[in-house]
């Protein structure tokens, strides 16, 4: 099957595995950076690469009221600063909506947003999440970011800005940790690719660590430390 090995996570699982208060984030890190370095095979360390080992991200926004909180300036520090080889032999990173995609694999049960017929929910007032933030196609090394419609004159408020910024970070790092395991287990034997579950928990294992090393970082760097109280 050239689609993604997983059906990725919604936005009410993301909201209950993904975005943190980035104080508690940073206080966890202070406390596992020790026990990582220990681990030899997961201690890799993010280096910057230089622009040829990018992979192209390309950006589809046809669809009306689309809405890509992360830039393409994010997406590119993002994926400069993962470790060495996690994006070699990535063709394309595509931001798109997905429609297509995202109804054919979501529950039916999920609601078709109004602006553009995707199904996914609402998760701020005018603000659409689709129902699979993203894939990763083993067959042809592509990965798919789908972004979030936005009605004409939604706000959103720093805060949300921030969370949605960081779902579609976190989505990134999650296919390219995909990538990463299928391209790594290549050489151990692919029948270890067999095991969705197995690969399932690992994306999401790497994704976070990722996010801790990486992400967050650039993110409290490029942006500031995000409050709710921001409006």
């Amino acid at each position: 099957m050239a689609r993604s090995i997983h059906a990725n996570r919604s936005w009410r699982s993301f909201k209950q595995h993904g975005f943190h208060d980035w104080d508690a984030i940073e206080r966890k890190r202070r406390v596992k950076r020790g026990v990582a370095q220990a681990r030899t095979q997961e201690s890799r360390t993010p280096t910057s690469l230089g622009a040829e080992a990018i992979p192209s991200v390309v950006v589809d926004d046809s669809a009306n009221a689309l809405f890509f909180p992360a830039s393409l300036d994010d997406f590119h520090a993002v994926l400069r600063a993962l470790p060495t080889g996690a994006t070699d032999g990535i063709l394309s990173i595509r931001l798109e909506a997905g429609v297509r995609y995202v109804n054919e694999c979501a529950p039916v049960s999920d609601q078709e947003d109004p602006l553009i017929g995707r199904r996914g929910e609402e998760v701020h007032p005018g603000v659409y999440a689709p129902s699979i933030l993203g894939t990763y196609d083993p067959v042809s090394n592509d990965v798919r970011v789908f972004g979030f419609a936005r009605a004409p004159g939604a706000d959103v408020s720093p805060w949300q800005l921030h969370e949605l910024r960081y779902s579609m970070l976190w989505t990134l790092v999650h296919e390219v940790a995909h990538h990463f395991d299928h391209t790594s287990r290549v050489a151990r034997g692919r029948w270890l690719m067999d095991n969705r579950e197995k690969a399932e928990r690992y994306a999401d294992a790497t994704a976070m660590r990722w996010c801790r090393e990486v992400v967050v970082p650039y993110l409290v760097e490029r942006y500031g430390q995000p409050s709710r109280d921001a409006v």
